[in-house]
């Protein structure tokens, strides 16, 4: 599409104020910096207007480079450090490759077609899906799939024939959006994993069409065998964890010579063939380049159709997909430690747990002030030279002095109500929506916030938002592209969770919103009579955070305007023009939610502090000559609160206190007491300090290429099994103890396979520093060997920490409650080591091994699928890729177990880079989120790598009088929202107690609501979990959960159980 130097002109725009910021352009191409934040393309700033910033830039590409991958960036412009970026799914894409792409448009076929009644898009996976122009391969809905059959296909018909230049296969990158049990294969999970490697793919390009029945595959290879000049036979390369896969052809015989890998080929079909016996073939997109002259222009809904020697590459708004079916929602990334910068950050605490012990305290005499507001200010010491005149007898000496100088450098300050053993706010919250006379489900209804105030005598479609602000003549056609459909009772109109670009007015009957379906039922949300309307934003794919099921109640006739429809109607341009207006107002409104209130600190308001500052001032080195540069000071003001309008106000000055990076400590934390100076009483009071130091995890995949922390579409409640299929050693009472092994390899893929989505399980490290799956810190150890009893001698139990032994030693010892009887869970364990291959989904699956450790005499290749210790290591490798990963972060808290805590073996920094190492050497593409009870485990997780989601683990506790604030729901939904984690994972007590405290808190928190505890080995329990939407319940007894799930829907049916 492009000439061989392809000139790539970028555009963007940014919304917000970018007087000191610069926006540069990062990607996969060595020319935008091959996803090196440093070396990322500035751009320049070609229009500002309304808070609103255009920016562009001309990108010269050399010949070699095909295809980019790429995203937009924000940096400081004075220090050129990177203070966001884009967290788009997939990021953007664009092909370079010169010529134009005959494939896209043309009329495509498959083998068979799969078809989803999964959310977000239920349906089939058409062969037009393989080239309509969608590249980016890692929405499944997106991607073309056929069944699981023998030697699967997919080919395009180009229309006539054509010498083609190259060949680009997107592939399908699904594995965060795949099922459980996918009809085509799960993807490998890294290079060292044991899954079954994907059949060879082919790629077949004919001049005559080939077969369509089951031999096809043996024909094509055939006929490229009897003469490769009517069909040419390529084997695609496989390449492990690739986004692109590109074959490259010779334009005619004098460029063999050059880069192109094949010789020339001319033809008008080409087919894609998976070789294998049961197999299904999935990807997102295949373009065919020809450089032929005068190629007819079939479809312009691209720009890759033409060729041109600049091409223009408009991406509309920063962090918002262009496309105008994509997701509406703004994916914009902050907070990142970037190894490469050679920056630490550092945070301080001000608020204290104890009330007993407040973090401000006043000297005897002074006035105490109950609620403060602190000022931090970090300066760095400048140091220069002054020329002074000194007298030397009768004449002047000019000498050059050093001096120094503080320069002022920027603090992010924070605060929320963290301390409050009451749990105020979240239960005034509750008692207000408690309050309400009915229930509000404009949330659930997914219209323009402008929509509910236009006047209901109009028409329904001059109701709708965007229709206010059209021309009357558009406004008629637009009624022409109404569409009638009728529903019959218990008809779906959407499903829940669904994403369906149309909008719907009620011409008559009734609709039902209920929440997402459970085996006991579903909770009526509300109802809607007829003259409503709903899903107006779904036309913008703008979706609810609060979605609902709309089903008819009796006979309901619908007016439905769909996409296509309004596209055909007012054209691309005026439908952009409508969606970019949406998009300015939704980030205008989220601007000024902004908060702008005045921090302070009280008994129960904690402020929260950050900084950058050069790693080597608090790694822990000792160096603390470059400690000495930087100093901060926090001024102590007075503040009151307004009795009229509410507000808080700074007053006096009160003091001031100091603090140096050396005060720190190598552990990466500290609690400091400081005093605080009066400059006419000298020392006033005392200032207590909770500091954090968090350093760069240094690793060749963190960056900032693959960015999913805080993507979560909302779906039906996840299934998550704990530690695998449950506990084994202790169980609430009336319910069975798992048969297998806790934390082990063979009960996590037991519990995949027996229908979870996700596994939990806890990590923690070896006094070697070697990851390990297990629960308690601490173990009993026999001071005998294994063989103890076999001479009459008893073992002397003796309690250990995990982090006190070694790997081998813990494999090795005799440790407590490890069977050594044949007892019924021995039994089980040897069922599952002989059934191992099936376990895994494919009977070729070589068993799982572990390298040889020195001196190590268990050579049991199969043993390790249920170790007391499985390494986290050997799960990555093992666990089937399909099932998604909870990793708890063991860590231990400073109130129970602060001793521990202060041990060198749980400096946070190295603690958390070796669990982090682990996941990005073996994960490869897996779906994982890390979770922790501790508050600053969970800071250093998000901070250390942009990958992965990080959730908060709490008691969530709603009752008065709390132990401890940390442990209450409120503590735990501002700490997220502050931190900008991806949500919570809490007990489930206080949401079983009040069930519509599941949607408040959702709504509240605007992320992720998980639960755990107990109660969720309940039946009954979790299914009402679910009807209330929470996202996720962790349980115990999987399989039997699931099991009772699918007694009680046959039942439903009327089948059999």
């Amino acid at each position: 599409m492009i000439s061989p130097e392809a000139e790539v002109e970028f555009a963007v725009r940014l919304i917000g104020d970018a007087r000191e910021h610069m926006v540069c352009l990062l990607g996969s191409a060595a020319e935008i910096g091959a996803w090196v934040a440093e070396k990322a393309v500035p751009m320049e700033l070609v229009e500002r207007q309304d808070n609103e910033s255009k920016w562009r830039a001309t990108i010269e590409f050399s010949p070699a480079t095909n295809t980019l991958e790429y995203k937009y960036v924000v940096k400081d412009e004075r220090t050129r450090e990177l203070v966001s970026w884009e967290g788009l799914p997939g990021n953007r894409t664009l092909t370079i490759a010169p010529g134009t792409n005959v494939a896209l448009g043309a009329s495509s076929s498959q083998s068979s077609t799969y078809t989803t009644p999964r959310v977000p898009t239920p349906g089939p996976r058409d062969a037009k899906l393989g080239n309509n122009g969608n590249t980016n391969g890692f929405e499944e809905w997106r991607c073309c799939r056929t069944n699981k059959e023998s030697n699967p296909w997919w080919e395009v018909d180009l229309g006539q024939e054509y010498a083609i230049s190259s060949i680009h296969l997107w592939n399908a990158m699904t594995y965060h959006e795949q099922a459980r049990r996918p009809e085509g294969r799960p993807p490998l999970t890294s290079k060292a994993s044991t899954s079954s490697p994907e059949p060879p793919l082919w790629v077949f390009i004919s001049k005559e069409q080939l077969g369509c029945e089951n031999a096809s595959y043996n024909e094509a290879q055939d006929k490229a065998t009897a003469d490769s000049s009517s069909v040419r036979a390529i084997q695609v390369p496989s390449l492990y964890d690739s986004r692109v896969r590109s074959l490259n052809f010779a334009v005619n015989a004098s460029s063999l010579s050059g880069a192109p890998a094949f010789s020339s080929v001319k033809g008008r079909y080409v087919r894609l063939q998976c070789a294998g016996a049961l197999c299904a073939l999935q990807f997102a997109e295949l373009e065919v380049f020809t450089q032929d002259a005068a190629v007819p222009v079939v479809n312009s809904k691209e720009t890759q159709q033409t060729s041109t020697l600049c091409h223009t590459q408009d991406d509309g708004f920063f962090g918002v997909a262009k496309a105008l079916d994509s997701d509406m929602r703004e994916y914009v990334e902050t907070g990142w430690l970037n190894p490469a910068a050679n920056e630490a950050e550092l945070q301080v605490w001000i608020g204290s747990f104890d009330s007993t012990t407040p973090a401000i305290q006043w000297l005897s005499g002074e006035q105490k002030h109950s609620r403060v507001a602190i000022e931090m200010r970090h300066e760095k010491q400048k140091k220069g030279t002054n020329e002074a005149k000194l007298q030397d007898g009768n004449s002047q000496v000019k000498e050059m002095q050093p001096v120094s100088t503080w320069e002022p450098l920027p603090v992010e300050s924070k605060s929320a109500a963290l301390l409050d053993k009451e749990s105020t706010e979240m239960n005034q919250l509750l008692e207000t929506h408690q309050q309400l006379a009915g229930a509000d489900i404009s949330a659930y209804l997914n219209n323009a916030t402008s929509s509910t105030a236009a006047p209901s005598n109009l028409s329904w479609v001059l109701r709708l938002a965007f229709a206010q602000s059209l021309e009357a003549s558009n406004v008629e056609i637009l009624g022409n592209a109404i569409a009638t459909r009728k529903y019959k009772n218990g008809d779906s109109i959407i499903q829940y969770a669904e994403q369906k670009r149309s909008v719907f007015y009620i011409e008559s009957g009734r609709v039902e919103l209920l929440g997402p379906a459970s085996s006991t039922g579903t909770n009526v949300v509300g109802s809607l009579d007829e003259d409503s309307f709903f899903n107006e934003m779904g036309l913008f794919s703008c979706w609810s955070r609060q979605p609902a099921l709309f089903k008819a109640k009796g006979d309901v006739t619908c007016q439905v305007i769909e996409l296509e429809a309004l596209l055909k109607a007012l054209g691309k341009t005026k439908v952009a023009s409508i969606r970019d207006d949406y998009i300015r107002s939704r980030r205008k409104a989220a601007s000024l939610r902004k908060d702008r209130k005045l921090h302070y600190t009280d008994d129960t308001h904690a402020q929260v502090f950050r900084v950058k500052i050069p790693v080597a001032t608090v790694d822990g080195s000792g160096n603390y000559t470059d400690g000495l540069s930087h100093r901060w000071t926090f001024d102590v003001y007075d503040c009151q609160k307004d009795a009229k309008s509410g507000a808080f106000a700074r007053n006096e000055l009160l003091g001031s206190a100091y603090l140096l990076p050396s005060q720190i400590g190598k552990q990466g934390e500290a609690d400091l007491a400081v005093p605080i100076l009066s400059s006419n009483k000298g020392i006033v009071g005392q200032l207590s300090l909770s500091c954090l130091a968090l350093t760069p995890f240094v690793h060749p995949k963190n960056n900032i290429a693959n960015v999913w922390r805080s993507y979560w579409r909302e779906r039906p409640p996840l299934t998550i099994g704990h530690r695998g299929m449950g506990r084994s050693y202790y169980q609430v009472e009336g319910h069975r103890l798992a048969l297998t092994r806790e934390n082990t390899l063979a009960s996590l893929i037991m519990a995949g396979r027996s229908g979870a989505e996700f596994v939990e399980f806890d990590v923690q490290l070896t006094k070697d520093r070697v990851p390990v799956i297990y629960h308690d810190f601490m173990v009993n150890v026999g001071l005998e060997d294994k063989s103890a009893e076999s001479h009459g001698t008893r073992h002397e139990k003796y309690e250990i920490g995990i982090h006190d032994m070694t790997f081998r030693q813990l494999t090795q010892s005799y440790t407590t409650p490890v069977p050594h009887e044949g007892t019924k869970t021995q039994l089980l364990q040897n069922r599952v080591k002989k059934h191992w291959a099936r376990l895994q989904g494919d009977k070729q699956v070589p068993s799982p091994r572990r390298g040889r450790l020195a001196s190590d005499d268990n050579t049991n290749e199969e043993h390790h699928l249920v170790d007391f210790f499985p390494r986290l290591e050997d799960l990555l490798k093992h666990v089937p890729a399909e099932v998604g990963l909870n990793i708890e972060v063991k860590f231990p808290d400073d109130f129970f177990r602060p001793g521990m805590r202060s041990l060198s073996c749980f400096a946070i920094n190295a603690y958390v880079d070796r669990l982090l190492q682990c996941v990005f050497d073996f994960a490869g593409s897996r779906r994982i989120f890390f979770s922790c009870f501790d508050p600053n485990v969970c800071i250093v997780l998000r901070a250390k790598q942009a990958k992965y989601p990080v959730l908060f683990l709490t008691y969530g506790s709603m009752a008065p009088h709390a132990f401890d604030a940390r442990m209450t729901l409120q503590f735990a939904t501002n700490f997220a929202k502050m931190e900008k984690l991806q949500g919570i994972v809490s007990n489930s007590n206080s949401f079983l107690e009040t069930p519509e405290l599941a949607p408040l808190v959702k709504r509240y928190l605007g992320t992720v609501l998980i639960t755990w505890g107990d109660q969720n080995t309940k039946h009954e329990m979790v299914q009402l979990q679910k009807r209330h939407a929470i996202d996720g319940v962790i349980s115990d007894n999987v399989i039997d959960l699931i099991n009772q799930d699918k007694r009680l829907l046959a039942q439903t049916k009327g089948e059999r159980p």
